[in-house]
């Protein structure tokens, strides 16, 4: 036999064994008992290799627009991360992110809204949640009939704007899975010329979302210090970035040139911020 073997048959399947690994299912022949060294040595191993292939496929899909899908339309797999996984993974770094940042006020998905007040700061222009809970209230009443349908719902976001947060990190993250499937739809109907199948364009579209879920979670970072310039920054990294990034990534993929399609996708793209924003 070659190699250092423990046992003659493999303990997963009662294969003979022939070497360090079983030639039938490929579990690794070890002792029966669990040692510290061996453990210490998967974790580490484990660890190294996911993690080395996490931010390996997160550089590609930052650095290199479209790249990752053509990969893996090609069938060149091993170096990345699966789409979905990938997904999962950026959509765990940026809701993650956003829900422990500490100033709810300051959050790209929120809506901003910037009052005045006479007997507040001399008037001088401020985000609502700047001020003080009841002047809040007070604002947000004075601005809505009785009988409107906002008055209720705006009441209890600035009233408690981190509950808030929490809902509306919940309804985007469904929102957007949702999405998927319908962008997939789009781009096969734009650019059926290609003759991809309808698969492939929701491996592009998990591609594309998890571009968007890393530079919104970068623009929380940002906005969350509470900087003007910083908050202007990501507003601009959004605004611009996930329609550039998105128009990048297509010319690559399909090759089209400045058309109809391009304007097109640049308005369906230019979207997803101000959706989310």
């Amino acid at each position: 036999m070659s190699g250092h073997v423990v046992h003659e048959r493999c303990l997963n399947c009662a294969a003979p064994l022939m070497g360090k690994y079983c030639a039938a299912c490929g579990q690794k022949d070890q002792s029966d008992h669990p040692e510290l060294h061996h453990f210490i040595h998967e974790v580490v191993h484990e660890f190294v290799h996911v993690d080395g292939k996490t931010i390996h496929s997160l550089k590609m899909l930052l650095l290199s627009p479209g790249t990752m899908t053509l990969e893996y339309w090609a069938g060149r797999r091993v170096a990345q991360i699966p789409p979905l996984r990938l997904y999962l993974v950026a959509s765990i770094i940026m809701f993650g992110l956003i829900s422990i940042l500490p100033n709810a006020k300051r959050i790209p998905f929120e809506p901003t809204m910037r009052v005045t007040s006479d007997d507040y700061d001399h008037g001088t222009p401020h985000s609502i949640l700047d001020l003080p809970v009841e002047k809040r209230k007070e604002i947000v009443s004075g601005s809505f009939d009785g009988n409107s349908f906002l008055k209720e719902p705006l009441l209890k976001a600035v009233e408690d704007p981190t509950e808030f947060r929490h809902r509306l990190l919940g309804n985007a993250s469904k929102t957007m899975f949702l999405m998927l499937p319908l962008f997939a739809l789009v781009v096969q109907i734009v650019f059926r010329s290609a003759k991809r199948v309808y698969l492939e364009q929701v491996i592009l579209a998990l591609h594309i979302h998890s571009l968007a879920f890393v530079l919104f979670a970068a623009a929380a970072l940002m906005s969350s210090e509470g900087h003007s310039f910083l908050r202007y920054v990501s507003d601009l990294l959004l605004l611009l970035g996930i329609p550039i990034y998105g128009l990048l990534t297509f010319k690559k993929v399909f090759g089209f040139p400045g058309s109809r399609r391009s304007s097109a996708l640049q308005s369906s793209f230019s979207r997803i911020p101000s959706f989310l924003s």
